[in-house]
């Protein structure tokens, strides 16, 4: 200032804080991680419990933090997991784990992907998925006992000439929708025979 007054001065400090938000989800089956095809072979009606394991991986705060379930969810029509979960805010480095219980397996391979999304302070929402598998089964095996290439299935049966030559045959089918490994096929006359698989 003027007059040989003494100096002034004033300061004012400025922050911001680098933002970089991430999450990641891992849906489990009955406590197991099944991201590859086939997944376990389980039973068709086998009860199952799906858990899934969300994680704040970024620096910052997510709220409004939502996990849908795109198939296989009896919770609402809209697959909406979040009932499930027990918040929808995690800090940095938190995790929690939504449940999902009394669904059973169905017929055949199964597949699907669940989402999390999450919202940051600043920035775009922030997603992760995950997908899971597994193989309903219907094992099931059918023999057919020909005699003579006929299937002689009641009495009398086939009528054959005593003292002539007859022939045995034993038609295994696999009549279920999963592979079957040693089979051994045996009658009342102590005949047995081994197969090694049976797709």
């Amino acid at each position: 200032p003027p007059g040989g007054l003494a100096d002034v001065s004033d300061e004012d400090p400025s922050h911001y804080f680098g933002s970089v938000p991430d999450i990641t989800i891992q849906k489990k089956l009955n406590g197991v991680h099944y991201d590859a095809i086939p997944g376990p072979y389980l039973l068709i009606g086998d009860s199952i419990a799906w858990t899934y394991l969300v994680e704040n991986t970024g620096n910052v705060n997510l709220t409004g933090i939502i996990v849908i379930d795109d198939s296989g969810t009896p919770v609402d029509s809209s697959d909406d997991l979040t009932a499930g979960c027990p918040k929808t805010t995690l800090v940095p480095g938190e995790t929690m784990t939504c449940e999902l219980t009394g669904t059973a397996a169905t017929l055949g391979q199964y597949h699907n992907v669940v989402i999390v999304t999450g919202t940051p302070p600043v920035g775009t929402n922030k997603t992760a998925s995950d997908s899971s598998y597994y193989f309903g089964a219907d094992s099931a095996v059918e023999v057919e006992f020909l005699v003579n290439d006929n299937p002689a299935d009641s009495a009398l049966g086939l009528y054959v000439l005593a003292g002539t030559d007859i022939t045995l045959k034993y038609a295994v089918y696999n009549a279920g929708n999963v592979p079957l490994t040693n089979l051994v096929v045996s009658d009342s006359l102590g005949n047995t025979c081994n197969i090694p698989n049976l797709n």
